[in-house]
């Protein structure tokens, strides 16, 4: 088992966004429901788009519902959520995260994921904070060098001492109380980064970081039925869950980590076999091993694979030529038998000179066309499928 930053990583809640809204004082943000947990102001996250990490080091800047604003939000409920990224579409997932920590830590100053060393970070700009609004996260800010904009990373910088780390400005407002892209350079206005211990007098320090060369993609996650163990690899049943994994499917040597309850307990494991054990309308059974000998029932594998950052993720690869050539037989027999008793009514009607074998002929013939129909468009999705699988490699 590999060493990963991500073990003891606790996973506190997943947004799956619907779609983008405009919200007083932020412009357009991503409005969606809460699947599972509980997020709140603050809380780290990173964005998901069909199984891949698009971006990371974010942080939940505001919550606001039907209702008006939130300082926390629980499953089930739909909002709006700012994240301190712009580029946000339906469909996509936020995970919502806190990050393993030491114990006497302060967990405002636990670096992000993708932090870089001193020397590789490009300084934005420099702001510094004039005025503190009672009981809001937005403070008024005045630029002292450079520029900072929506969607910059944010250090908070105290008496020479760094307060708050891998914050993210979620919104800027101009004088009249209009969203802005960034802090104007001719005079203050209001910035939000969802943090509410900033002071007058505290530098808010703009920085970049070095874009990351490679991410991942996730596959289906798995929740761990039953487990046995040789001491070296463990051989589970598993099923399919719900999760942010998009298209991906899973195969044998993608990497995996395992979650017990809520957090991270190993990572940079590797699945060794898979094999369906079972299909239904709800869900999917299999069998497949992992070096991981210490699994449990009620575990969760999550399985991805890591891929070059501009690269676009693998897609739902398409179905197997058997099982193409199976669906082809069946629905081709029905549709011939189909075809055939609508002969047979067209026969028994200029025969007998009744209505009824007209009405089985009408019916019978639209069951052919259907029949048909979705033949083509089978072939044709499969075709599409596997065009586009061949193309991303």
């Amino acid at each position: 088992m590999a060493n990963s930053v991500w073990v003891g990583e606790r996973r506190l809640g997943l947004i799956r966004v619907s779609e983008i809204r405009q919200v007083a004082g932020f412009g357009a943000l991503p409005w969606g429901r809460l699947r599972l947990g509980e997020v709140a102001l603050g809380g780290r996250a990173r964005l998901l788009r069909a199984g891949k990490v698009i971006a990371e080091d974010l942080r939940i800047g505001a919550l606001a519902t039907d209702k008006g604003p939130e300082t926390s939000v629980t499953g089930g409920r739909r909002f709006a959520v700012a994240i301190g990224w712009t580029d946000v579409r339906a469909k996509d997932f936020i995970e919502v995260y806190e990050r393993a920590a030491q114990a006497e830590a302060d967990p405002e100053l636990v670096p992000g994921y993708h932090a870089a060393a001193p020397e590789d970070e490009v300084m934005q700009g420099c702001a510094e904070v004039r005025g503190v609004g009672s009981g809001s996260p937005a403070v008024l800010a005045v630029i002292t060098a450079g520029r900072l904009a929506v969607g910059d990373r944010v250090r908070v910088v105290r008496e020479g001492r760094t307060v708050a780390e891998t914050l993210r400005v979620h919104a800027v407002t101009g004088r009249d109380g209009r969203p802005i892209d960034e802090l104007p350079a001719d005079g203050g206005a209001s910035v939000h980064l969802g943090y509410q211990g900033l002071r007058a007098g505290d530098t808010l320090v703009a920085y970049s970081v070095p874009s990351p060369q490679w991410t991942e993609v996730r596959s289906e996650r798995l929740g761990v039925l039953k487990a046995g163990s040789d001491g070296v690899m463990a051989r589970a049943g598993v099923v399919r869950l719900r999760s942010a994994a998009g298209e991906a499917q899973l195969e044998a040597g993608h990497r995996a980590r395992v979650l017990r309850g809520d957090t991270v307990i190993a990572d940079g494991l590797t699945i060794g076999h898979r094999h369906h054990l079972m299909v239904t309308q709800d869900r999917t059974s299999m069998e497949v091993s992992i070096d991981f000998p210490y699994l449990r029932p009620d575990d969760v594998i999550e399985p991805y694979q890591v891929i070059p950052a501009d690269q676009e993720p693998p897609g739902r690869r398409p179905e197997s030529t058997r099982l193409l050539v199976g669906v082809t037989v069946l629905l081709g027999t029905l549709g011939l038998c189909s075809g055939w008793g609508a002969v047979e009514g067209v026969r028994i009607a200029l025969r007998d000179e009744e209505a009824w074998p007209l009405a089985m002929t009408a019916f019978l013939g639209l069951g052919t066309v259907m029949l048909g129909s979705l033949l083509v468009y089978g072939h044709m999705y499969q075709a599409k499928l596997r065009r586009r699988y061949r193309e991303k490699g």
